[in-house]
């Protein structure tokens, strides 16, 4: 299996994940003293779907756009350390 069916799984699962999300928030009920959590978790987990997805999506257009594969690993994976240190020091 070669980087770019790799990456399209990826974002494909993520994606779905982030969909399933969706799905629990509208059908969940939750108290009115556990909405802040509740709200904050699937949050958390949303953005946890897609940030990867995204990532990998990014990585799939370097390599549409025929860099390298090595160039375009490097490329998104330098994107999510900054993902990771901009929302790290958000929260």
């Amino acid at each position: 299996m070669d980087l770019f069916d790799s990456l399209s799984t990826l974002a494909e699962y993520l994606i779905g994940l982030a969909g399933f999300t969706g799905i629990i928030a509208a059908i969940a009920n939750f108290g009115e003293e556990q909405v802040e959590l509740e709200q904050f978790r699937l949050t958390n987990l949303l953005f946890t779907a897609l940030a990867p997805g995204f990532f990998s999506l990014i990585t799939i257009c370097l390599l549409y756009f025929e860099y390298s594969d090595e160039l375009a690993i490097r490329i998104s994976s330098e994107m999510r350390i900054i993902y990771l240190i901009v929302d790290t020091d958000s929260r």
